[in-house]
């Protein structure tokens, strides 16, 4: 027999999911933009030695980016 409280309390608790990660991809979205919009503003101008060191990390960020995603994907499969 079906609880209709507990379909209930599934369907709501899925719905804040979806919520939950919608916002999430808002929230990063929004940051790559301003992280992306300083990190090109670096680029155009004359490099300073601060600014070196800025440059390589962004090659190992990405590695380490990739490869966790890459994780991620292969361990929800």
């Amino acid at each position: 027999m079906i609880d209709p409280f507990n379909a209930w309390s599934r369907m709501s608790s899925a719905g804040f999911e979806i919520q939950s990660t919608w916002l999430r991809g808002i929230e990063t979205m929004q940051a790559s933009g301003s992280v992306i919009g300083a990190r090109t503003d670096m680029m155009c101008g004359v490099p300073q030695a601060g600014d070196l060191t800025e440059y390589a990390r962004l090659v190992s960020e990405k590695v380490e980016a990739f490869s966790r995603s890459a994780q991620t994907v292969m361990s929800a499969a």
